[in-house]
């Protein structure tokens, strides 16, 4: 379960999930979308075994049978940063 906001939780919002495309984290991190694809993420139900803490896990969102969707969770995507040693920086307003 996603951390509520300390904001969000003081007028009893849940928490806000969100789902990167593989497109958008590319920008993001300025890298192509192939590389991402092939080193950078674990595609849950698809790849073996647990997901490594160098990779993000993605996940599919598309309808069985039609072509996969990958996205991956804001919360697993900051892991992935924090894990990388990068600095950010959370700020919001309700």
């Amino acid at each position: 379960m996603p951390k509520i906001e300390p904001e969000r939780e003081r007028v009893g919002l849940p928490p806000r999930p969100f789902f990167y495309t593989v497109d958008q984290i590319g920008t993001m991190l300025e890298l192509d979308p192939e590389y991402i694809m092939k080193r950078m993420l674990h595609f849950e139900g698809r790849s073996v075994g647990v997901c490594p803490k160098d990779k993000m896990p993605a996940v599919n969102i598309a309808p069985d049978g039609e072509r996969p969707e990958w996205r991956i969770s804001e919360s697993r995507f900051l892991g992935y940063l924090r894990s990388r040693k990068v600095k950010f920086y959370s700020r919001g307003f309700v």
